[in-house]
């Protein structure tokens, strides 16, 4: 499936999940949670202090799913302080989406609401840094994304991985 449907994907997958198991659903934020990381890595070599943040706040939302979560203020607030000006790098949307996901997960939401948040950051995220990658330095519309993402591979293998959460 490589349809451009963000929303039909966050509710397949989503409505999948809530019949499972809670764990899966926290398996499933912390599969992608880890894979926003690794995709923004050079973005943690550009900020170092929003890496920082990022750890911490990656470790207390892996103890939260597993029920063991210490008070997240801090971690909140670290991310909450996310001051990078957008400069167009998909490191840069991998940050954003990683930091967006992270707040879902520390701001006490229940799992429904952090697994929709981060199905829809993810998939949002990517939509946008391919779209980008296919306008090349122009523009491009919304249309011509679509049709665009329809047919790249790279947008099929993150479908793929969000259906087989």
């Amino acid at each position: 499936m490589t349809s451009v449907d963000i929303s039909s994907l966050v509710g397949k997958t989503t409505s999948g999940l809530a019949t499972r198991p809670p764990a899966d659903g926290w398996a499933a934020c912390a599969s992608i949670w880890a894979r926003a990381y690794v995709q923004a890595g050079p973005g943690w070599v550009k900020w170092p202090h929003l890496r920082a943040a990022a750890d911490a706040a990656f470790t207390t939302a892996l103890a939260r799913a597993t029920g063991s979560a210490d008070p997240a203020d801090e971690d909140l607030a670290r991310l909450g302080a996310f001051d990078v000006e957008d400069d167009g790098s998909p490191e840069w949307q991998h940050v954003l989406d990683l930091t967006t996901m992270l707040l879902a997960a520390l701001e006490d939401d229940d799992l429904e609401s952090t697994l929709h948040a981060t199905v829809l950051t993810y998939l949002e995220g990517t939509f946008s840094t391919l779209a980008n990658d296919h306008a090349g330095d122009g523009a491009i519309n919304l249309p011509d994304a679509e049709r665009a993402l329809a047919a790249d591979e790279r947008w099929a293998r993150a479908v793929a991985f969000v259906l087989a959460l």
